[in-house]
């Protein structure tokens, strides 16, 4: 997911086309077309105009998007999809909590920096497990499709 799709910048960029078609555009060709009689210089001279106000318009929409707020909505989207929150963290940069939790879940620095996974069964965790799992930002979602994947890759070793 990118930053315009968290922002939904994309979308106001289009509305914002759409509404200078609709209500600048449109209205200005006809007139300089059929009132004024300037034909296809007036068409194309509306369309400038037109291009021109709504380019300015998504300028200031980029200009003034709050990209902090972006970035943290990418970041919770990604983690639904089964990335964990700190899995770019090392183990001496993880927040207290977090280490607490990989702990929870049977993690030592070294296993954590080694990116080295430990087999986990939502189903069978602990109320305490299933918590530290959330703060990490994994799901059972997340969770169980890691075993899956290891279960889909000794399968495919064995063969």
């Amino acid at each position: 997911m990118s930053l315009n799709d968290a922002l939904h910048l994309y979308k106001r960029a289009m509305v914002t086309n759409a509404v200078v078609a609709a209500l600048l555009m449109v209205p200005a060709g006809c007139i300089m077309t059929y009132v004024l009689h300037y034909n296809i210089e007036g068409l194309a001279s509306s369309q400038c105009v037109g291009y021109t106000t709504a380019g300015v318009a998504n300028i200031v929409f980029f200009m003034n998007a709050d990209w902090e707020k972006a970035a943290r909505k990418t970041q919770d989207i990604s983690h639904l999809e089964g990335e964990g929150k700190y899995d770019d963290y090392g183990w001496k940069d993880l927040p207290k909590d977090a280490k607490a939790a990989a702990e929870a879940l049977g993690y030592n620095q070294d296993k954590w920096d080694n990116d080295e996974n430990t087999e986990f069964d939502f189903d069978l965790f602990t109320e305490k497990q299933k918590a530290a799992a959330y703060l990490l930002g994994y799901t059972r979602e997340s969770l169980n499709l890691g075993c899956q994947d290891r279960l889909d890759m000794q399968m495919k070793k064995s063969m």
